[in-house]
């Protein structure tokens, strides 16, 4: 297989359709879609969120797999004959996508496993896609030059980001628009092993083309500091090596090992280039420390990893048919070792919590069968066809191998490129695909099918947007675009929980600020002025009580718990309000959120019991694994630092206030130290830190204030040394004072 290849206006469409979403793959696959965080009015901040945001994340997935699809529609019309995989492989793929539909079928949290399960869906739709209309000739050069041509692209941008950063942090872990450096770094995984492939069955002077490509790649990569990924590369690339040395055909040894082993020597002298810089600069950090660090804080990643892991097979045991594709995130704080996190970090024990067991057996099996029908009768496939086809295999099994730290195939950019390589390295086998007549009829409903698939994800990319439009409204305290944003957003709360809890949450909110101004006592037509603002926005308590219902059926989340109990007491149940709280406690036994409420709650029906009691539980989470190993080792919480101090005003016993006290006062010092300077860094650049910012950060500085000043009174009273107490009380008067 060389080069000479046809110009590209010469090759049939449904293969330049198909290379497009190859080469789009890298800039709009590299999100998830979470809580909404806010989208600017305008076709422009839309367009802008497509890459590098996940405000309009549904909708760049449906664009990005929209011309695979119109290639295969295309397709339909103008033939009859199409390439299919093989029986047991057509039927070992159709089984585990069965499984992914049936777990969104017995899903209790149904709204979010659609979105997840449609998406899985057109993924394992593209495999098809790309079987039936790439060939086996020019097709698969192309589809894959072009997904290389996209990560090459990819890695540029992340190399520009670092450009930018390195002088303040040497460090920096690149994200190039995608949601974590580890998740794009799979992505460069996948251009790299394509690219070698290339590497081996292109002529020299385009090889050396690929060449800097792979180097600009593998620069990328070391810059993401992902050590899962670089793991996966040791892994995988010995095993590619030894592979394409046995099949190469009549490709010399020298260029199937040496080409490699250069590019591999060139990244390699890159990154120690840069490495030193940074110890040139006076700084131990650099663009390696976090891979040769082993501290506490790598410790502490690998900590939280296990956790969520343990946390996945007791939920796999809890849940036998699973939760649900897509719902792991509400589930996964059950076991209290872990706080909720959106991906387990491991492909594998995620499917099976959300499929069951069996829907990652069926996975296992599908990839299985796959990997046999690789091998089998290798050595009878041309040396350059086997070159290009073991390139994009090990992209598959640097993909699989990933997985095994993070949850790489829920990364959609991820699993549509396991599933385009699936269908390109079938094909390459020669005999793993074969022509069969396609009736009218099912030609048709394939169409049907494709369209219902594809609009599917219109609609719910155009409820995403609506939320976040609403969200930005909200933020932006503009009432009259936030009764325009709620207008468009109310017809979807019927189908979205997302879109419900905001209309619901909205309404509590301005419902306390109307009760707020009623119990101040102000004057009356301010009072009748901001209830004509607000009051399309409102909500009677008992219209709230039964919405709030609703949207529990929906989608029994932890948050959606907490919304019902306020309403229920807004509604004259606090009995039911309680209930409803340890049911969410059940779901997330150390939640600081639902904690927190009930703690609030007793301080407003002023029970002294209750008070203690629900301080009492969130000072105990301290000993939890989940308050121990966070995901985010600097974001200190501060809640059961609280909880002491409320505990300690209870107390009458000088001895048990000063021993509640203290370890608060250090836990505060501990958020001094490691959390304050990370939401001062990123409130510089507009942003906030695990959701804290600094208006939150002051109110708790005043706490721990008053902790410390309460603390040197109790020492004081005991004869005990105090400097230490007022010494942290002038720390967090002070820890603002040069913040603006």
């Amino acid at each position: 297989m060389t080069t000479n290849a046809k110009p590209l206006h010469q090759l049939p469409l449904p293969i330049l359709l198909t290379a497009l979403t190859a080469f789009l793959i890298p800039f709009l696959g590299g999100q998830i879609s979470t809580e909404p965080i806010g989208l600017a009015p305008g076709i422009g901040s839309v367009l802008g969120s497509l890459y590098g945001g996940n405000e309009a994340s549904v909708w760049a997935h449906a664009l990005l797999v929209a011309p695979a699809l119109v290639g295969l529609v295309y397709l339909a019309f103008t033939r009859k004959i199409f390439q299919t995989p093989v029986t047991p492989l057509l039927v070992a793929v159709s089984v585990f996508l069965g499984f992914v539909g049936v777990s969104v079928v017995l899903s209790h949290y149904r709204t979010y496993s659609i979105v997840t399960g449609l998406e899985f869906l057109v993924e394992g739709i593209v495999f098809f896609a790309v079987i039936a209309s790439v060939g086996r000739q020019r097709g698969p050069l192309v589809v894959l030059g072009a997904l290389f041509a996209g990560v090459v692209v990819l890695a540029l941008l992340g190399l520009r980001e670092y450009a930018s950063i390195k002088a303040d942090d040497p460090s920096w872990r690149i994200f190039a628009g995608w949601a974590g450096p580890n998740a794009l770094a799979g992505m460069l995984l996948v251009g790299f092993f394509v690219g070698l492939g290339l590497l081996w069955v292109t002529d020299r002077a385009y090889a050396i083309l690929v060449g800097i490509g792979l180097i600009l790649i593998g620069f990328a990569l070391g810059l993401t500091q992902s050590k899962g990924a670089i793991l996966s590369m040791v892994i995988v690339l010995p095993i590619g090596l030894g592979f394409a040395a046995a099949l190469r055909g009549e490709r010399p040894i020298r260029e199937v090992l040496g080409r490699p082993l250069c590019v591999i020597l060139l990244v390699g002298i890159l990154i120690f280039g840069v490495q030193m810089q940074g110890k040139r600069q006076g700084t131990s950090a650099g663009a390696t420390s976090r891979i040769t660090d082993f501290s506490s804080t790598s410790e502490q990643s690998a900590g939280f990893r296990a956790n969520l892991w343990k946390g996945a097979i007791q939920l796999v045991k809890q849940n036998p048919v699973g939760v649900g594709i897509g719902s792991y995130r509400f589930e996964s704080a059950r076991s209290g070792l872990t706080t909720q996190t959106v991906l387990a970090h491991q492909t594998y024990l995620q499917l099976a919590a959300e499929t069951s067991p069996l829907g990652l057996l069926a996975f296992l099996g599908m990839v299985g069968l796959w990997l046999w029908n690789m091998l089998k009768n290798a050595r009878k496939i041309p040396g350059p066809q086997n070159l290009l086809r073991i390139g994009a295999v090990c992209a598959v099994g640097a993909l699989l191998a990933h997985s095994m730290t993070e949850s790489a195939l829920y990364y959609f950019g991820l699993g549509l490129s396991f599933w385009l390589l699936l269908g390109v390295t079938v094909l390459l086998a020669g005999d793993s695909v074969s022509p069969e007549f396609v009736f009218p009829q099912l030609r048709w409903l394939v169409c049907g099918t494709l369209f219902l698939v594809w609009g599917a994800m219109l609609v719910f990319g155009r409820i995403e947007s609506a939320r976040n439009r609403f969200t930005y409204d909200l933020a932006h305290k503009d009432l009259k675009a936030s009764l325009e944003s709620l207008e468009e957003l109310r017809p979807f709360s019927a189908i979205d929980a997302d879109a419900m809890y905001l209309i619901i949450n909205t309404a509590e909110g301005y419902s306390r600020q109307i009760e707020a101004l009623r119990k101040q006592g102000g004057d009356l037509q301010q009072l009748k002025d901001a209830e004509a603002t607000v009051g399309p926005f409102l909500m009677a308590p008992a219209e709230r009580f039964k919405n709030a219902e609703t949207l529990v059926k929906m989608a029994p989340t932890t948050r959606n718990l907490r919304l019902l109990a306020r309403a229920q007491r807004a509604n004259g149940d606090p009995s039911g309000a309680r209930l409803t709280l340890r049911e969410a406690l059940r779901k997330d036994p150390i939640s600081m959120p639902t904690l927190n409420q009930l703690l609030a709650d007793a301080q407003e029906d002023q029970s002294t019991d209750d008070i203690r009691e629900a301080a009492t539980a969130l000072v105990d989470s301290e000993a939890s694994p989940a308050f121990k190993i966070r995901s985010l080792p600097d974001l200190v919480p501060t809640e059961t630092y609280r909880a002491r101090l409320i505990l300690a005003k209870l107390t009458k016993e000088p001895k048990a206030a000063i021993a509640l006290l203290e370890p608060a006062i250090q836990g505060y010092l501990q958020y001094v130290k490691r959390t304050i300077p990370q939401l001062k860094q990123m409130a510089s650049a507009g942003m906030n830190y695990g959701g804290e910012d600094i208006e939150r950060a002051k109110v708790k500085m005043a706490e721990a204030e008053e902790a410390a000043r309460l603390l040197a009174t109790l020492q004081r009273a005991e004869a005990r040394g105090t400097s230490d107490a007022e010494a942290a009380a002038g720390v967090f008067a002070g820890a603002f004072s040069e913040a603006k």
